[in-house]
Formats: C-alpha cells, sequence, structure tokens
C-alpha cells in the first residue's frame, strides 16, 4: 500500500511567497487549481491552473508563486519502482484525470475506516494509468509546440500557422497536440492569454485595451468576453477584487 507523507487539499498560497530549493527522499505530485506557479528545476518552468508536476525522489527544485494560487500537494511513498524522464513530469489534467486525483483526496480524509486503503488504491489507478509508462515519453515537438504558443501569445495564431511551424497537417497537429497535453492548441492558447492578462491586471497598471492587445486580442470587446467566460467575471472587476 502506498504511504502518504502529506495529503493537503486546496491550500491557498498567497502572492510572491516562494519555497527555498530542495529535495526530499519521496513522490510529490503538484496541482494547480487556480492562478499560477513558477518551477525551478534547471531553469522556470510555468504551471498554470488545470495542470499538474509529478517530482521524483532526490530532484532539487523551488517554488514560486507570482500570484495568489490554490494548489493540493500529494506526497507519498509507494512500495513499487517506477521513474519519470528527467526526474519530473507535466500534465495538463483532463476531467478523467482531475476525477481520480479528487477521489484520492475526498478518500484520504473521509472518515471511512479503510479511508487511507482506498486513497492508495485511487493513486495507484493514477499513476499507472496516466504517469508510469507516459512519463518517458515526452513528445519533444509537441512541447516545443506548447513553448511556441506560450512565446507567441500576443500575436495572431492560428492552428495552421502552429502546424506549419512544426511540419505538420493541421488535423495531425491538433490530435496530437490534444492527445499529449490534454486540450486543443486553440484552449491552450486561450488559457496562457488569460493567465497572462491576469498577471498584467493584477501587477501593472496598463489599460484593458493595452492588456487585450499584449494577450493576442485585437480589440478590449473580445478580450473582455473571452476572459470572463474562463474565470466568470469581466477583467477591471478582476482588477478592483484584487485590490
Amino acid at each position: 500500500m502506498i504511504r502518504f507523507i502529506v495529503c493537503n487539499y486546496k491550500n491557498t498560497i498567497m502572492p510572491h511567497e516562494s519555497l527555498p530549493a530542495h529535495a526530499h527522499d519521496f513522490w510529490q505530485i503538484d496541482w494547480i487549481h487556480d492562478g499560477s506557479v513558477e518551477l525551478d528545476r534547471n531553469g522556470m518552468r510555468r504551471i498554470d491552473a488545470g495542470q499538474m508536476a509529478v517530482i521524483a525522489p532526490g530532484v532539487m527544485h523551488r517554488y514560486l508563486f507570482p500570484e495568489k494560487t490554490v494548489m493540493s500537494a500529494l506526497k507519498f511513498m509507494p512500495h513499487f519502482r517506477f521513474s519519470v524522464s528527467g526526474g519530473a513530469a507535466y500534465r495538463q489534467l483532463t476531467g478523467d484525470m482531475q476525477r481520480i486525483l479528487s477521489a484520492v483526496f475526498e478518500e484520504y480524509h473521509s472518515a471511512h475506516r479503510h479511508a487511507v486503503h482506498i486513497a492508495s488504491q485511487y493513486t495507484e489507478i493514477f499513476l499507472y494509468k496516466y504517469i508510469i509508462g507516459r512519463a518517458d515519453e515526452t513528445d519533444a515537438l509537441m512541447e516545443a509546440a506548447a513553448r511556441y504558443l506560450t512565446e507567441h501569445r500576443g500575436e495572431t495564431i492560428s492552428d495552421r500557422t502552429a502546424a506549419e511551424t512544426h511540419g505538420l497537417s493541421v488535423n495531425h497537429f491538433i490530435k496530437r497536440f490534444r492527445e499529449y497535453h490534454g486540450v486543443t492548441p486553440a484552449h491552450y492558447l486561450r488559457n496562457i492569454r488569460v493567465e497572462h492578462a491576469k498577471e498584467m491586471l493584477l501587477f501593472r497598471d496598463a489599460s484593458i485595451l493595452e492588456i487585450a492587445r499584449a494577450s493576442g486580442y485585437t480589440d478590449a470587446a473580445s478580450f473582455g468576453k473571452i476572459f470572463k467566460k474562463t474565470t466568470g467575471i469581466p477583467p477591471a472587476k478582476y482588477r478592483d477584487l484584487s485590490v
């Protein structure tokens, strides 16, 4: 049975907090529910809401929190051996992945006499289905595609442009990207644009139109519509709530 070290569900971490560089002798899964973190592990990597990181024992790393973040942490010792390429794996969480991972936390904290055992079984299912075997199958082209979308988020990018940049047909690019990252390129691009806009709304005095254009939108109206659809509130209200 898996031995749990920490099973913290939806902890809120305030902006600008940081954790010093460290390593540990257990496995760690960090699930970002809201906000984002910067993971420093031989270079910075941003992990946004709806994404997760799996960190292997002995891997030096540290977290920076540029904004208020809600994060779940699962730290455990498995009773079997497995590995991930490079000491860490990253995933965009699909609905099925979220349901299984949520069940781990729910069962662990329930009053059922077999709660920990059931949580252990859900953890094994999650590892075998989504991490073990897949973790070593890093798709370098799709990693590059995600970096491309992030770096060019302020520009007009179509699926065709992204596909041609990476030497693939549009349909194959979308299918391969979705299989690897769990969302379509358009969905991924929308998410990183909104997260970038949220950061600008919190930390810069730019106008809504300036933020819209910096986030890849030509006008404030279309930007505001997508921002509200994604976050539930308009950009101006998001800025006011953060003051």
